[in-house]
């Protein structure tokens, strides 16, 4: 019985990526409580199902710390491991973006109701700058972890 309540509760999860280093690295495993038994926040690492469609093209991405650039495709009903920065009514500024939309400052963006927006600690993540927010129904858990180092604010806020 209580093997089925943690199953319940729990979720494990192996990271597949290096978009969340240093806080966590290819192949690092950690436990997610399934929502809706944690509340999501910003700050919080959380699981989740890419956007459906995310991984219908490829994509550029500048690194905005090392000014690097890489392509990527986002592939399909994939699961991610991103940290929130934006909840419902946050506006946020986007760490990253592709090269192609002929934009030089990241945009503002404004979470929705029922959406969160998340990003990978690294330039090389692709993550809502790419999808838009995701919707409150994609994120499966919020990961239980203490990192090593110190972390990275959260969130950019933008003034009203």
């Amino acid at each position: 019985m209580l093997l089925a309540l943690a199953r319940a509760l729990l979720l494990r999860v192996v990271v597949d990526g290096e978009s969340m280093a240093p806080h966590l690295h290819h192949g690092a495993r950690a436990l997610a409580v399934r929502t809706p038994f944690a509340r999501v926040r910003r700050g919080a690492l959380v699981v989740g199902r890419t956007p459906v469609g995310s991984g219908d093209r490829w994509v550029r991405l500048r690194d905005p710390d090392t000014d690097e650039v890489v392509d990527l495709q986002p592939g399909h009903d994939a699961h991610f491991v991103k940290r929130v920065v934006g909840v419902p009514g946050d506006r946020v500024r986007p760490r990253h973006r592709p090269l192609d939309d002929g934009v030089g400052a990241p945009a503002v963006v404004d979470v929705p109701a029922g959406t969160y927006f998340v990003e990978g600690e690294t330039g090389f993540s692709v993550d809502s700058g790419l999808w838009g927010p995701v919707p409150a129904d994609h994120i499966l858990g919020v990961v239980l972890t203490r990192p090593r180092a110190r972390l990275r604010s959260p969130a950019r806020p933008v003034a009203p």
